[in-house]
């Protein structure tokens, strides 16, 4: 009875070991996962503040853009009935 006992309490302990061996492993593999995962929401992060800025001056780029396809709109229109006026005044001289 008692080498049974023995043996039965050199087993446990070996189990106990193991248990705590694996539980370690498995904090040590969750730590590192958890720091890699924070690292990519960091550059998750920037990457969006960078597209947010990029949007906006875009926007802006945009507004700008616009507004000079109207000016040269209007100048190429104000030619244009230059040129009708010019002609309307060379047939009248003719």
């Amino acid at each position: 009875m008692g080498q049974t006992f023995v043996f039965l309490l050199a087993m446990l302990g070996l189990l106990g070991y193991f248990v705590s061996k694996i539980y370690n492993e498995m904090n040590r593999l969750n730590s590192r996962v958890n720091r890699n995962f924070s690292g990519i929401d960091t550059q998750l992060s920037r990457r969006h503040a960078v597209i947010k800025k990029l949007v906006s001056s875009i926007g802006a780029e945009q507004k700008s853009i616009i507004n000079q396809f109207e000016a040269l709109t209007n100048l190429v229109e104000k030619v244009m009935q230059l040129r009708d006026s010019l002609l309307v005044m060379v047939l009248i001289l003719d």
